[in-house]
Order: structure tokens, then C-alpha cells, then sequence
């Protein structure tokens, strides 16, 4: 959608940024800074420099991989600050100190993220590496330093401090995690608490896990490093436990050896069932099957976990719990015994008992029937899954230019990393091979792409014609996207002329459209129609109501202020019906582009809505068939209230038919099972013997019965 009375405000926005702009940077001295890498996150004022010129982030965001947003080619994240960045000044000479006479200072090797992290009151020579941390609830960064001249480091002069600047320089990027920051502990070690062991022997620490530097370690893991063992104060990989320092990840806990270990004793074990004494069990040979097999199990110097039964050398079943007992098959007779294992692995194994048992099988059941639950009523929910409100996403201008790049590396990973569904408008005649083969990506990841017209004409224009952007434009898609069939169509620049409304609702396969503002000719056009939300009952569904977006939001039928994109959804909930919203762009490219922050600030309270199910979001197409649907194909109860049908020969169930929600009501308190054609439907309990299960109208009738 680009209205020809939007253009004059946004060419003004845009001269008047530009202008703000060059005045705020102007004056701004500009030194060497690092160059702009994808991947990374950029805070506003971040300074980079990109094929030799300096930039500055205007805009807080991450730089995904793939999307391209270089400073150059995206300036509404990054404002140019100068010509190619001059070169540092160089730092004057030295003349070096006669005596007293050192040592020649080797070649420093470059330094990395596993330099020793740097400690207060330690002596520090030219050109040594150092790393410190800092970070933030979320994420733990480590900087690398090199010591521009010798000297004592002290608090005042440490790394990244106002007075560190004199004798350290940054000697890389940071490198950041995205784990927790833990500021390092205070200097004092707590009197670590001695346990008391089963012998009077005072054990030397165990060694641990060997420390490896590839292995991921969080806070409390314990390794050992060159005979000494340590503690990990917070997550690390690769900080080397023997370089760590005072202030560093790891807490030395001291030399370690081999802990003498205590002489086990055995456990003890004796069966209570069957007796010892060997006699009939079954007072008057009355014994019913499983019979219980126990025993009693203990051990001095540690705990039973578990004991195995035995009856004539097979196992018959395990109990790690006391009362150690499992229930057996029927034996008439036998010989019993128990195997105790303690935790430490030794086993004992209990004296074996001879028995004899009277048998007879378990009383004969009386036959009764159960009686058939019956379903008492059955209705449609008003959106799928029950949920309180519809919504859908419409992307107008799919195949102009390069907002459809952003709409496949941008807008479709972030709607399915939240399981969520859009619909693309395409200006099929537009359309590139490559944005083709796109589209059947969207497609498969549950997208809709529907008809944007053939040569995005508005439809009072001498050269609109029907043919071409009602019907050729939609046979455009099913020749590119192996015969997908378009149902839903949108106006170019939301505008149509009577006629042509006419003609949209009797072209064959289209189901709805958005509404349009009426063209009314020679340049006039009837505003204040086609804005606001859908009611649950809405009926003309060549007449969809919208919302549309702008940066400054004064097309939005929500002029107050705060965010329209969440103020059309939550009119939807509150009114229990259907908002769709339209937009162009996401981040740059096409009219009005939404600014990527915002756009998956929406889209995750979207989702948090879809969560709580108080919102059902489809494509516009999927909401038109459930809205028709639930008049045409209203099932009907079977005569014996044992399952019901719907009328799958009806011509507009057909036409409309999709997967609907029902709510069933059966006259049983017992749990019940739906089934349809002879397939087992998920039903989910919502109470007072109500069920809500989801079936297709043309798969066949539904029957209940008991589980």
C-alpha cells in the first residue's frame, strides 16, 4: 500500500532527520575504531568504521548474520561521521634509560582470550598480556590489555580504568557469552567444613575431573590442575585454573591426593514372606495370585538401594525403597531367596526358604456392561482452539524491489523461530525466478501469499484491466508456485472503484479481500471506511477491516499515542474478534518500514497473547474459512447421541470447509475417547464433562465412547 498523499509528509520527515543530523554530528573529532562485523550487537553511539569510512550507530540493534545491514547500506541504523579516518598519530620515541642495563624484551606473541587474568600489586613488564571481565545480568565479556611501559598495577591504574590508560592499551574486541556476570568474591576464604568420616582417619582431598580446556565449566564444578584442586566461581572455557589469580574464575581449594577408603561391610538380609518354616502359607488353601514376596534389609556403615527376589534362581522383581517387597506370579512351589546391594556394591545374599503354596485363580468376574457415554450437546468456538480474539499479519508489495529480501531473511525466521503465520501480498507481475522460489519457502512454512494485483494499478486508472489484475494476476501464482491457489486479494494503494468491487466478488476462487476506501473518480477518494476491527459475526468478507502502519502513526485509527501494533491486538481481545494490520517493510526498504526493534518487540507480545490463548493468529484466508465455516458446516447429533456429522455434501461446507474447534458435552463422568474416521482425535478435558477437540468438516462423522 503506498497512498499518493503519504508521499509529501514523508519526504519532510525525511529532509528534517537528515538536517537534525548533520547538525549534531558536525563538530564530532573522529579517531581509529574497530571495524563493523556481522554478528555482533551495536548500542546506540556505537562508532565503527566500513570500507575506510567512520559510522555511528544511531539505532541499538544486532547486525544478524545474512541480513546485510552494513552501515553503508542501512542508514537508518548508522549516521556517516567523515571522509576515510585519518591515521593515529604516532607515538613520540623514547630514549631509553642507561642503566640500570635489562634485558632485551622478546618479540611479544599476540595476545588472546586465555591471557592470565591481571591482579592488583603485581609488577607487570612491557608489552604483557592481561585480560579483565565485566558484564551484566545476561552476558559475561573478557577484554584483552597489553602493557604499553613496566610498572607496579595497582586499583588506580588497572585496565579500563580512568588512570589504566597510561599504561595499558586495548589489545583487541571483546568477547562476549551470553551467560551471567559475577563480580569476583571478596579476598577471604571461609573455613571450609570438615566432615567426619566412618574412620577415625583424616583424608587427604580427592582429586578431581583432570581440568580440560575445552570443556565448559559453571559455577561449583570442581577440576583438578597440575596436583592442586580448584572451584569454578562462574561459567568459563578455557581460563587456565593455574593462571586464574586472585580475581579470576577459579578458587584454589589446595593439593590433593588419594582419600584412604573405609573397609565395607556387607549388608544384611533376611526374606519375612515366604517363612522360613516352610509350611502351607494359605490359611484353608485360600491364597490369591500375585502373592508378595518381602524381606528385611540393612547396613551398618552406609544404606541399602535396592533388593532383587529370586524364586527357584529367576528374578521375579527389584525394590529400591523400604519396605523392601514385590509382588510374584503363582508359584505352587519353590525355593526363595534375596540379594541385597548397598551403596557402596556389595551384596549379600539371604538364606533360601523352601514353600508350598495353595493356589486357586481369582474370583469370577460378573459380566456387566457399561454403559455408552452419549454426547448431550456440541458447538463451535468462535476461533479456533477457543481462543478469545483472530489476528493476521499482511506484508503488502512482496517481488518490489529489496523489501522482499527483508521479508525472507528477516520477517520469515522471526515468525518461525515463534511459531507464528503472515500473509504476503505479491505484485505477481513483479516478480523475479528468485522471488518465486522464495515464495514456495513461505508457502511450506504455513505463509499465505495472495494476490497484490498483476502491475499494482489502482483500479479507477484508464489502464486498469479486470482480467489482468483479477484473474491473470492469481493464475500468475498457481503457474509459479506448482498450482497454489490464491484466495485472498489486496488493493493497490487500498482504493477501489465500485465496479471493480463487484467484479473482485465475482471472480471465481477468491474468498475475501481487504476492504478498500471507494474510488470515486477524477482523484476522489471516500476515506474512513475500510479502518477498524473485524466483529466475530462479520459478514461481507470482500470487506476485511484494517489497520494500517506508519512510523508516526497518523493513518492508525489509534491517534492517542503508546503502540499501535499492540493496540490492535488488544482491541481484538477485548472486542473478540478480528484485527488484521497492515504493513509494508520490515527495518529498511518499501513504505514506512517497521523498525526491526519494534517489529520483534510485537511479535513477542503477540505470542505471549497466543500463549495465554487469548489470541488465534492465521492468515487471512484461514480466518475467512473458519468465520464461513461455522455457519455452513454445523454439525448435527446422531439419533442415539452417539457421535454426530456434518453436512460434507453442503455446497458452501465445501467451499469454505477447514479444521474446526467444537466443544462436546457427554453425559458421563468416566474418561471418554473421540474418534474420527476410526483416527483418535486430541480431546482436551475443560471441565463439568465438556471436551474440546478440533476435526475437519469433510473427514467424516465423530463418535464418542467409553476409554
Amino acid at each position: 500500500m503506498k497512498s499518493s498523499n503519504h508521499g509529501a509528509a514523508k519526504h519532510r520527515r525525511l529532509v528534517a532527520v537528515l538536517g537534525v543530523a548533520a547538525a549534531i554530528w558536525a563538530p564530532v573529532v573522529l579517531a581509529a575504531f574497530p571495524a563493523w562485523s556481522e554478528g555482533n550487537t551495536y548500542p546506540v553511539g556505537t562508532m565503527v568504521t566500513y570500507n575506510g569510512l567512520t559510522y555511528q550507530a544511531t539505532v541499538a540493534h544486532t547486525a544478524y548474520f545474512g541480513a546485510n545491514w552494513n552501515p553503508a547500506s542501512t542508514p537508518t541504523l548508522w549516521a556517516l561521521m567523515n571522509d576515510p579516518q585519518p591515521s593515529p598519530t604516532p607515538r613520540p620515541t623514547q630514549t631509553p634509560t642507561a642503566t640500570p642495563t635489562m634485558p632485551p624484551t622478546p618479540t611479544p606473541e599476540p595476545c588472546t582470550h586465555s591471557a592470565p587474568a591481571w591482579q592488583a600489586g603485581k609488577n607487570y613488564v612491557s608489552n604483557q598480556c592481561v585480560t579483565t571481565r565485566y558484564g551484566s545480568d545476561y552476558e559475561t565479556c573478557t577484554t584483552i590489555h597489553t602493557a604499553i611501559s613496566a610498572h607496579l598495577s595497582t586499583s588506580s591504574n588497572a585496565p579500563r580504568s580512568t588512570g589504566g590508560s597510561s599504561v595499558w592499551r586495548s589489545a583487541g574486541l571483546d568477547l562476549c557469552v551470553m551467560v551471567p556476570f559475577y563480580p569476583p568474591p571478596p579476598t577471604n576464604t571461609p573455613t571450609p567444613t570438615v566432615t567426619p568420616t566412618k574412620q577415625p582417619i583424616t583424608p587427604a582431598p580427592i582429586c578431581n575431573a583432570i581440568w580440560s580446556s575445552s570443556t565448559v565449566y559453571t559455577a561449583g564444578q570442581k577440576v583438578t590442575f597440575n596436583g592442586t584442586n580448584y572451584e569454578a566461581k562462574w561459567w568459563t572455557q578455557g581460563d587456565n585454573p593455574g593462571q586464574s589469580g586472585e580475581w579470576g574464575v577459579w578458587k584454589p581449594l589446595g593439593p590433593c591426593g588419594v582419600t584412604p577408603i573405609p573397609i565395607n561391610q556387607f549388608p544384611r538380609v533376611a526374606l519375612t514372606r515366604p517363612a522360613a518354616n516352610g509350611d502351607d502359607l494359605s490359611p484353608g488353601g485360600d491364597v490369591y495370585w500375585p502373592t508378595t514376596l518381602s524381606a528385611d534389609a540393612s547396613d551398618l556403615d552406609g544404606r541399602v538401594v535396592k533388593v532383587e527376589f529370586f524364586i527357584d534362581g529367576r528374578s521375579v522383581g527389584v525394590d529400591t525403597d523400604p519396605p523392601f517387597s514385590v509382588q510374584a506370579d503363582a508359584y505352587r512351589s519353590g525355593q526363595a531367596y534375596a540379594v541385597a546391594t548397598d551403596d557402596r556394591g556389595a551384596q549379600t545374599q539371604s538364606a533360601t526358604v523352601s514353600f508350598i503354596w495353595q493356589l486357586k485363580g481369582p474370583p469370577t468376574p460378573i459380566p456387566v456392561t457399561p454403559t455408552p457415554p452419549h454426547i448431550t450437546a456440541a458447538t463451535i468456538t468462535t476461533w479456533k482452539n477457543g481462543a478469545t480474539a483472530a489476528y493476521t499479519m499482511v506484508h503488502d508489495d512482496y517481488c518490489a524491489g529489496d523489501i522482499t529480501t527483508g521479508f525472507n531473511q528477516v520477517v520469515d525466521p522471526a515468525l518461525i523461530e515463534r511459531g507464528l503465520v503472515a500473509t504476503f501480498a505479491a505484485i505477481t507481475g513483479w516478480c523475479s525466478p528468485e522471488q518465486w522460489t522464495a515464495a514456495k519457502t513461505l508457502i511450506g512454512h504455513g505463509h499465505e501469499i495472495a494476490s497484490h494485483g498483476r502491475n499494482h494499478i489502482v483500479s479507477s486508472d484508464p489502464a486498469w484491466d479486470m482480467r489482468a489484475e483479477l484473474v491473470q494476476s492469481r493464475q500468475d501464482i498457481a503457474d509459479h508456485l506448482d498450482g497454489y491457489q490464491a484466495s485472498y486479494f489486496v488493493w493497490p494503494q487500498d482504493t477501489a472503484t465500485q465496479t471493480a468491487l463487484a467484479l473482485l466478488s465475482s471472480t471465481p476462487g477468491y474468498l475475501g479481500a481487504r476492504a478498500a476506501n471507494r474510488d470515486l473518480g477524477n482523484g476522489t477518494i471516500e476515506y474512513g471506511k475500510a479502518a477498524g476491527v473485524n466483529p466475530s459475526w462479520f459478514g461481507p468478507t470482500f470487506h476485511v477491516l484494517w489497520d494500517v502502519f506508519t512510523n508516526a502513526g497518523e493513518f492508525s485509527i489509534y491517534p492517542g499515542g503508546g503502540e499501535i501494533l499492540n493496540q490492535h491486538v488488544d482491541a481484538a481481545i477485548q472486542q473478540s474478534g478480528w484485527s488484521t494490520r497492515t504493513m509494508h517493510g520490515v527495518g529498511s526498504g518499501g513504505w514506512e518500514p517497521v523498525p526491526l526493534t519494534r517489529y520483534l518487540a510485537h511479535l513477542d507480545y503477540v505470542k505471549a497473547k497466543v500463549d495465554a490463548n487469548q489470541l488465534w493468529v492465521a492468515t487471512a484466508s484461514d480466518v475467512v474459512k473458519y468465520r464461513m465455516a461455522r455457519d455452513a458446516c454445523v454439525p448435527a447429533l446422531q439419533s442415539d447421541r452417539l457421535g454426530l456429522a456434518f453436512p460434507a455434501a453442503d455446497a458452501g461446507c465445501q467451499k469454505y470447509a477447514t479444521p474446526l474447534t467444537l466443544e462436546l458435552t457427554v453425559d458421563s463422568t468416566s474418561p471418554v475417547l473421540f474418534k474420527q474416521a476410526g483416527q483418535l482425535l486430541v480431546a482436551v478435558p475443560r471441565g463439568g464433562n465438556t471436551y474440546r477437540v478440533t476435526a475437519s468438516p469433510l473427514a467424516g462423522s465423530i463418535t464418542v465412547s467409553a476409554q
